[in-house]
């Protein structure tokens, strides 16, 4: 998973708070076993960094693909985000994903990678959790939108 990781200029990039060479380490998180840093990387690096404040990044349209890969194994997307379990990683990273579209226009290179995902969307549009249904079905309307632009 995420091969193509080190091949990304990351310290080129941008985030919320400066040069986003530390993306690497926070996508791998996205996928480990240690549930502490899953937490930290969607809340601190996912919508803390790459997106803030309603605000995209330099580094957001790069860090979507690893996310959109992340959600395409289902391992992942059922693992914990917090200790108690609850939310899944799938409902997490769809909530990152459907806040870029919200922001996004569409056509720049934001939406050009949120345009990669309607498969892996539609996969969630059926979840039995409400939210990550709803993150899902959000996510095909941007697609619609976009195609019918």
């Amino acid at each position: 998973m995420f091969e193509d990781l080190d091949a990304i200029p990351w310290s080129t990039l941008t985030h919320c708070y400066g040069p986003a060479s530390d993306a690497p380490k926070w996508i791998r998180a996205l996928a480990g076993d240690d549930v502490d840093l899953r937490s930290d990387a969607v809340n601190e690096f996912l919508l803390g960094s790459a997106f803030h404040q309603y605000t995209l990044y330099p580094v957001t349209p790069y860090v979507i693909p690893f996310v959109l890969e992340a959600l395409g194994d289902p391992n992942v997307g059922e693992k914990p985000v917090f200790e108690d379990g609850e939310p899944r990683m799938k409902q997490e990273l769809l909530c990152f994903l459907q806040a870029c579209a919200r922001v996004s226009r569409g056509s720049d290179d934001v939406g050009r990678a949120l345009l990669r995902g309607p498969n892996i969307y539609e996969r969630y549009a059926t979840d039995p959790a409400a939210r990550t249904r709803e993150y899902a079905q959000r996510l095909l309307a941007f697609c619609r939108d976009a195609a019918a632009g």
